[in-house]
């Protein structure tokens, strides 16, 4: 991943491919 990401953004970045992947939230 970037390094310039922040912290807030990885987050969601993570939490948006979870929701892809298992569909469901987190």
């Amino acid at each position: 991943y970037p390094e310039s990401i922040g912290e807030k953004e990885f987050e969601k970045y993570k939490n948006d491919i979870y929701r892809d992947v298992y569909g469901v939230e987190i």
